[in-house]
């Protein structure tokens, strides 16, 4: 799992948390940290291309169901903007949803 946190203007805490119940595969931890590094940079890249906002590169395309969590997060933020630029109360835009992911 892997989680923003925005703390202030500019500034966003990354939390990768990965989880497995097969004691075995404790050994292949050293393995994998360069690989899980090079992923957690790759995320870290696109957030801060996103966070540039437009620029002459092709728009950000979101596929349905993999990325309903990053859209949700710009809905809440645009709304969080909005509601502190008009001085009104916060509206939640998002409808109660339950995600069901295929594994």
């Amino acid at each position: 799992m892997t989680a923003m946190t925005p703390h202030e203007d500019g500034v966003i805490e990354m939390t990768h948390l990965v989880y497995w119940t097969m004691p075995w595969l404790n050994a292949f931890r050293p393995l994998l940290h360069p690989f899980v590094r090079r992923f957690i940079r790759q995320d870290s890249t696109v957030m801060e291309q996103q966070q540039q906002g437009p620029a002459p590169r092709p728009p950000m395309l979101y596929i349905n169901d993999a990325d309903v969590l990053i859209r949700w997060y710009y809905r809440l933020r645009n709304e969080y903007a909005a509601s502190r630029r008009d001085k009104r109360a916060f509206v939640n835009p998002l409808k109660p949803r339950v995600l069901r992911y295929r594994t």
